[in-house]
């Protein structure tokens, strides 16, 4: 079936393009209006390519030797998170709270750039061992590129943050936790 595959490249070529420039500070605060136009877009683009993802990972038969269960149930685990960090981004902006919806959106950017972090990882084991990975190496090298892009993901939201930002992000996390929402 090659529907999944289309719309796994399309969505992540939006969603990795777009949400690139969303990052942008001068677009956020001079086109907010563009912000939001390529934000809905993003937002879609991005379940669209983590829905896509998992029914390829699910429903498509792999060898063992490209996807063991290890990579299928982090591929699992991962676009699921996807989803959720950006349905909750965009219900932290409808009630108007930046800080949280910068950080679930830098979270599922992070997810969705594992290709290209599994690319240079995978180039650096090619030039070192002089073969491709395969088999539990290959499961291993594709789940630590995802653990590193969201490390990085979360220092980034942990230093560059103000501590007012973060402040306000925990209290909102805190109030959210508190009331069920």
């Amino acid at each position: 079936m090659p529907l999944p595959i289309v719309l796994h490249i399309l969505g992540s070529f939006l969603f990795c393009l777009l949400g690139a420039i969303q990052f942008l500070p001068r677009i956020r605060r001079k086109y907010p209006a563009t912000h939001r136009i390529f934000g809905r877009i993003v937002a879609t683009a991005g379940c669209l390519s983590a829905g896509s993802g998992l029914w390829m990972t699910h429903f498509y038969s792999f060898p063992i030797s490209l996807q063991g269960n290890l990579l299928y149930w982090a591929r699992i685990t991962l676009g699921f998170l996807m989803i959720f960090f950006i349905v909750w981004a965009v219900l932290a902006i409808r009630s108007r709270n930046t800080s949280r919806h910068s950080t679930f959106m830098l979270r599922a950017y992070a997810i969705a750039q594992g290709a290209s972090t599994q690319t240079f990882i995978g180039i650096g084991w090619l030039i070192f061992f002089g073969t491709e990975a395969t088999g539990p190496s290959r499961d291993a090298i594709m789940v630590f590129a995802w653990v590193v892009n969201l490390l990085i993901a979360e220092v980034f939201i942990w230093t560059m943050l103000t501590p007012k930002q973060r402040s306000a992000a925990c209290a909102s996390d805190e109030k959210s936790a508190r009331t069920g929402q």
